[in-house]
């Protein structure tokens, strides 16, 4: 039987692939694992908790004064800005969110003076 190198005590029959135990568990205990903390792992961002000012608001201001707001656009940009208003968000989704607004947004202000070019009335008479 094999015998702490520390302490002399006796060590337990070794069984398995690991290599053999050389002191006792009182001289050296296994290594237990901590637990894993516990809780939400991702921090919500409230882009607007600190703001009087929302994006829902200020993209319904933007929207009317391209007249766009009863589009397909101006209703996507008014969803989008909606959710980040409402929060809840990791960094990561807050980005995409950020991003597919401000395309959205700028799609939607295109729309707006592409259907102004179109119909301003002006005739150019070339030739």
């Amino acid at each position: 039987m094999k015998t702490c190198e520390r302490c002399g005590n006796e060590l337990p029959v070794h069984n398995g692939r690991h290599r053999p135990r050389k002191y006792c568990t009182d001289c050296r205990p296994s290594h237990q694992r901590k637990p894993l903390p516990s809780g939400p792992k991702v921090r919500e961002i409230h882009p607007g908790a600190s703001s009087s000012i929302s994006l829902e608001a200020s993209s319904r201001v933007a929207l009317a004064a391209a007249d766009v707001t009863d589009t397909p656009q101006g209703v996507l940009v008014m969803t989008i800005a909606k959710s980040i208003d409402g929060g809840g968000h990791s960094g990561a989704s807050l980005a995409a969110l950020s991003r597919e607004y401000s395309r959205a947004l700028a799609d939607a202000i295109a729309a707006s003076t592409k259907a102004a070019d179109i119909g301003d009335g002006v005739e150019w008479g070339v030739g």
